[in-house]
């Protein structure tokens, strides 16, 4: 009777025990399920964690490129003015000879001036400036009309020792706006003799200029157009010519090309998008069909003064004449045009010196005639060329534009991207022209499904579980020894039951997470799939404008560019 009294104390002891122990085990489990939820909180805070990482990364890195452009910037101010104030210093001197010229042909004209006063002018600037070739084309200009025959024939040969080709031209200019026809066309031929179409005076653009503007009248027109004919002719015998003015133009050409698409453009296509760099660039090239028929178009439809009057047309090419820049100023000028590029551009040096290594071709004391056309047809600022005389050398020039056109529209057709590579979520695809979503969808969606399969498989009761398995089972075989041992198999097998029902919370809470990356993938890919579409229709009517410039350039021809024959000036320089 005791021994069954003493069993039932000792089961009601373990069953208090029991009871405890299940409070307790609840408790942890409820501590589990916590723990397991601020598990998941961290990852999830590791993840936006590394998220703002790279947008803090990206920040920086435009920070960085931000004040390295400002720095570039402000340096780039600082030093041009220092070397504008080192042309003054040193070629100040040149802009006072530079603006008598006409002022003294316009002084004659309204005759409010004394002979006198302008010849003593003229010979103090000869003393200020004792190298450069203007002032003693001045006083030879002066004595002539002071009819001081010896005196302009020993300045006229101190100009032509000084600078033959500048001293020529400019006597052309003198005479002819004096209606001088014989004096003119003998400056003329002797100009032409003097030069080398491979080798030319940069001031021979001023030649287009007279010549668009029908400066020099028929005879003049005769021997500029025979000239100009000879030294292309003379040119394009040579070898490898017509390949190098092809390369020349298509250089020219390509600094028409846009630099970025908007940021806003295709934007979900640049991020899952590989080969998203060669997309961009196929259709920023495709893009410079436009701008290059804007421009030649604009160049076209320019049609020049008639009512101009000669002197005031043979004034606007002197001044042109005396006011380029000397041999000695180039060095200057060309740093203070760099300079100026680098501020445009907001401090980027290398899209400056990229723009820079275009134009500088138009600031070389001695060039080819060939790039005087291009400069006059492309670089009419730099070159110090008129509307007049873009449309003369465009015309001049339009086959090599056409067959350099004709090559960069070959080259971007050819290497234009056949697809778009695509990475989204894991999954790789290629799309041509965005109509493939029947095929990419599924594949995405199976791509997610196997990832989705993966991760359930993955998820098990890991080592605790598998731990208090064989410890239930371990101990239940130990159970009849000794009370204590069920004990331990009760307490794993209740964690054993914790284990297996977080499996599948945890799977539950995976499946909504793949089939929202699902949903959100797809939408995500068909709003590509619909980017794309738009690009290649951008493409394509970006392509189409490339077959319109070929009939806008045979539209040019040169015996049309020209303006009008003037029939008659005022007298201002007197018959000798």
């Amino acid at each position: 009777m005791s021994d069954q009294i003493i069993s039932t104390a000792n089961l009601a002891f373990i069953e208090s025990s029991l009871a405890a122990l299940n409070s307790r085990i609840g408790t942890v489990n409820e501590n589990v399920q916590v723990v397991y939820g601020k598990v998941e909180q961290t990852a999830q805070e590791i993840s936006t964690t590394r998220q703002e990482l790279a947008v803090l990364a990206n920040d920086f890195a435009e920070f960085v490129q931000r004040d390295r452009l400002a720095k570039a910037l402000q340096l780039a101010e600082t030093r041009v003015v220092k070397v504008r104030q080192e042309l003054e210093q040193k070629f100040g001197h040149l802009d006072e000879v530079r603006k008598r010229t006409t002022g003294i042909l316009q002084a004659v004209d309204v005759r409010v001036v004394r002979t006198e006063t302008m010849h003593s002018g003229t010979e103090e600037l000869m003393v200020k400036a004792p190298r450069y070739w203007l002032a003693p084309g001045l006083v030879a200009l002066t004595a002539w009309l002071a009819d001081n025959q010896e005196l302009a024939n020993r300045a006229l040969q101190e100009a032509l020792r000084r600078d033959t080709n500048k001293t020529c031209l400019l006597f052309a200019l003198i005479s002819r706006r004096g209606n001088r026809h014989g004096p003119a066309a003998r400056w003329l031929d002797h100009y032409f003799g003097l030069q080398d179409p491979t080798n030319m005076d940069r001031e021979v653009v001023l030649l287009l200029e007279a010549v668009a503007h029908g400066v020099f009248g028929p005879e003049g027109r005769q021997i500029c157009s025979r000239s100009m004919d000879g030294w292309l002719a003379f040119l394009t015998a040579r070898d490898g010519f017509v390949d190098e003015q092809r390369k020349h133009w298509a250089a020219a050409l390509e600094r028409f090309t846009p630099r970025q698409l908007d940021e806003k453009d295709f934007s979900r296509l640049r991020k899952i998008a590989g080969n998203w760099t060669e997309l961009e660039s196929s259709l920023l090239n495709a893009r410079l069909h436009q701008p290059v028929l804007d421009h030649f178009t604009r160049v076209f439809n320019y049609r020049p003064e008639s009512s101009t009057k000669l002197v005031t047309q043979v004034d606007g090419i002197l001044d042109k004449l005396v006011c380029r820049f000397d041999d000695e100023e180039l060095p200057l000028r060309r740093q203070e045009r760099l300079l100026s590029l680098i501020i445009d551009e907001n401090g980027d040096e290398q899209q400056a010196r990229k723009t820079f290594d275009v134009e500088t071709k138009a600031l070389e004391e001695h060039i080819s005639f060939t790039q005087i056309l291009t400069n006059a047809a492309i670089h009419s600022d730099t070159a110090g060329a008129s509307s007049a005389t873009q449309r003369l050398a465009t015309a001049l020039s339009r086959d090599w534009i056409e067959a350099a056109h004709n090559q960069l529209t070959a080259q971007t057709r050819a290497t234009a991207p056949a697809s778009a590579k695509l990475t989204l979520a894991g999954w790789s695809g290629e799309t041509k022209d965005g109509s493939e979503e029947a095929v990419l969808v599924p594949a995405l969606e199976a791509e997610i499904k196997a990832q989705e399969e993966k991760a359930l498989a993955a998820i098990g009761i890991g080592a605790g579980g598998v731990i208090a398995a064989i410890g239930a089972v371990l101990s239940l075989l130990l159970a009849f020894s000794g009370a204590g041992w069920l004990i331990v198999t009760i307490i794993c097998s209740i964690v054993f039951v914790v284990k297996f029902r977080g499996i599948k919370k945890r799977k539950e809470q995976t499946r909504a997470a793949y089939e929202k990356s699902r949903a959100d993938n797809v939408a995500y890919l068909r709003a590509t799939l619909a980017e794309m579409v738009d690009y290649r229709r951008a493409w394509s009517q970006a392509d189409t404008v490339a077959g319109k410039l070929a009939p806008l350039l045979r539209s040019f021809d040169p015996r049309e560019m020209t303006a009008p024959d003037h029939s008659g000036a005022r007298q201002v320089v007197a018959n000798n």
